[in-house]
């Protein structure tokens, strides 16, 4: 008997398309159509592919290792996948030393961390009072920001991030909280 089911083909370079996998006599499973050595091009392309996604990894920094820093670096690392935690700095050098994952540097200043070349984006969960400057070094360094709350402490600080991001002629701020 024949076994039909879908398997992901590439068609052209960048296009994919489901083609009918035939389960043939032996056991022997193929894509319909498709000679072995067009299957061993797929299977090395997807592989190639599978590489680059794991070596483009985002690289993020966390500013702040208290309870939720420490949570966030959790989640970072062990529920979302594409992301490597590359730095952490907090106010208690112990502290940070003792949150980062193995092999992130820690960062006594947090402008040290932001303008790093090996942070592509930024989580803030430092004190409040602490943000306002934080986000702007982000914004000028053009780095995507997750800042917990508050965003900032008082009105004019808020309009000078919002003016700075405007400035920026980009979004890169992104304010959340946990609960």
């Amino acid at each position: 008997g024949v076994h039909a089911g879908l398997h992901p083909v590439v068609v052209r370079a960048g296009h994919c398309r489901r083609l009918p996998v035939v389960r043939r006599p032996g056991g022997r499973r193929g894509a319909a159509g498709l000679t072995r050595s067009t299957q061993r091009r797929i299977l090395r392309w997807l592989i190639q592919k599978n590489n680059r996604r794991t070596e483009m990894a985002l690289k993020v920094g966390v500013i702040g290792t208290g309870m939720i820093g420490q949570d966030h670096i959790r989640r970072l690392t062990q529920v979302l996948s594409g992301v490597t935690i590359t730095a952490v700095a907090d106010i208690s050098r112990e502290r940070a030393e003792a949150a980062a994952p193995e092999g992130a540097a820690v960062f006594d200043d947090p402008k040290a961390l932001i303008a790093s070349d090996t942070v592509d984006a930024v989580v803030i969960c430092s004190w409040g009072p602490a943000h306002e400057e934080q986000l702007l070094a982000c914004i000028d360094a053009g780095k995507p920001v997750f800042c917990e709350k508050p965003m900032v402490t008082s009105e004019e600080s808020a309009l000078r991030v919002i003016e700075a991001e405007t400035t920026f002629g980009r979004r890169l701020v992104q304010v959340g909280f946990m609960r």
